[in-house]
């Protein structure tokens, strides 16, 4: 389980069972919105690192080290930190492969990190779309136990109120 899995199955525990403070419907949509919302920073802030790190070994490569097209240092940046590395294109001077060490090196730490955010908010995302069914669910069950508690209820009521002494027959 993931760190916001282990918050949805506390939120369902809560509701199914009843121990601890009960969310209402409204709360648990804010919550679950709430929780969303932070894994959609969490995994654009991770493509947005993936990124800038392509930027880096992109600027570098056509700018310092190799003077390659943008295309050529995008790509080649790209297979480094990827660790496809086809062989066409490969640093030519000592500087830039001790600069290709250690961008690969961190590179691949780096995109690698990114693909697991990614991966674990789409895994967490599916969790909760099943928690929020499940919810729904609960929340309409809920519904109908109390709702139909209170009807028998307030029929048992009706009935003493309005209830007249039964007619005595008398047999002859």
């Amino acid at each position: 389980m993931f760190k916001y899995g282990f918050k949805a199955i506390r939120i369902c525990h809560c509701l199914c069972i009843g121990h601890g403070a009960r969310m209402d419907k409204k709360e648990f949509t804010q919550e679950t919105t709430r929780i969303k919302t932070k894994q959609r920073i969490r995994a654009g802030q991770a493509i947005f690192i993936v990124l800038l790190w392509l930027a880096i070994g992109t600027v570098a490569y056509h700018y310092f080290l190799e003077n390659w097209s943008l295309v050529e240092s995008l790509y080649f940046s790209t297979a480094t930190v990827t660790t496809i590395g086809y062989g066409d294109i490969h640093p030519t001077n000592n500087a830039s492969r001790l600069f290709t060490v250690g961008y690969a090196l961190l590179g691949v730490g780096i995109v690698l990190f990114a693909l697991s955010i990614v991966a674990q908010t789409i895994i967490e995302r599916t969790e909760f779309e099943q928690y929020n069914r499940l919810e729904e669910s609960l929340f309409g069950m809920r519904a109908k136990v109390f709702g139909g508690m209170k009807n028998v209820e307030d029929r048992i009521k009706e009935r003493v109120e309005t209830r007249r002494p039964p007619k005595k027959k008398i047999y002859n």
